[in-house]
């Protein structure tokens, strides 16, 4: 389900991003390891991710 189409059917959910919110794999998808590392937050532009790896990156998506 597209996001557009989430907030046309539920238009009480808030349509918010924002910058440094926690974004991980969790445990209920499948095993996780703590010395993985993998975590990112939300970039301040819309959405982006900023991975905290040893070389951070950028990953940025374009919607539309």
């Amino acid at each position: 389900m597209t996001l557009s189409r989430l907030l046309a059917e539920f238009p009480n959910l808030p349509d918010v991003w924002g910058e440094g919110a926690l974004f991980a794999f969790s445990g209920i998808d499948g095993d996780t390891h703590v010395a993985s590392g993998f975590v990112a937050t939300l970039a301040s532009d819309a959405y982006g991710l900023l991975f905290h790896t040893p070389r951070r990156r950028y990953l940025g998506v374009t919607l539309g």
